[in-house]
């Protein structure tokens, strides 16, 4: 499956999208930089925020972005670029199934607390467990996926305090472990309705994996680190 096509896919699986967006919204802000907004499937749900600036490095999906949130700025740019400028002064970054995309991620994490301001938050979902790596991450144009040691060392290492770090989608690691490890499927009819079938479980698993277990495994890592801020009140670090 191609990384496009993947995107469209995912755009598609309402029932997971609303799971993803229930699971980081308690930490969303009212001023939002959204990394990768893609086809605007987290931005539909921060539409009323004060401000979002979204980024992605796809032209055509930024011009669509913008005729459909037109009270939102959208920038053409890659996030791990140094010299490119972006906007500051924000209180959250969000990035959702972003970061594993961007090949030089510690350029695009710090950039991220770059435009933080103090006390403010970087929201991740990323894929979990290295040794899930195969095909579909490969032509998905994932660089790698995460071990939780891996991800936090290099956002401690960028100076964020680390507030929670939770696996995410039990469910999910099966699939994708029996697809693309066993199975070594990248895309066809079947793989996609397994995942429409897998957004018509949601509703239910979800609310097992909420509230009735602790994740030790999952196919994502969901991680909200905060940008210190020394002054600030109840704040704990």
């Amino acid at each position: 499956m191609t990384e496009q096509h993947h995107l469209e896919s995912s755009y598609n699986l309402k029932n997971y999208n609303n799971w993803l967006w229930r699971t980081i919204k308690d930490y969303i802000g009212e001023d939002i930089l959204e990394v990768g907004s893609g086809l605007g499937a987290m931005t539909e749900f921060m539409k009323y925020k004060r401000r979002l600036v979204g980024i992605d490095i796809n032209q055509e999906y930024i011009g669509n972005l913008k005729t459909r949130f037109p009270r939102f700025s959208f920038i053409h740019g890659d996030f791990s670029d140094t010299n490119q400028s972006f906007t500051a002064n924000m209180d959250t970054v969000l990035m959702t199934n972003v970061l594993e995309h961007i090949k030089d991620n510690v350029s695009a994490i710090q950039n991220a607390y770059s435009v933080l301001r103090l006390n403010g938050k970087f929201i991740i979902i990323a894929p979990a467990h290295p040794r899930l790596y195969g095909v579909i991450d490969k032509n998905d144009n994932h660089y790698r996926r995460y071990s939780k040691n891996d991800l936090l060392t290099k956002l401690v290492n960028a100076g964020f305090f680390i507030e929670v770090v939770n696996h995410f989608n039990m469910l999910g690691f099966f699939g994708w472990w029996f697809k693309g490890k066993v199975l070594k499927i990248s895309v066809n009819s079947s793989s996609v309705f397994s995942e429409r079938l897998f957004d018509k479980i949601v509703p239910v698993y979800s609310i097992f994996e909420d509230n009735f277990t602790f994740p030790l495994f999952g196919l994502s890592l969901f991680v909200v680190a905060r940008k210190p801020c020394p002054y600030c009140e109840n704040t704990t670090e």
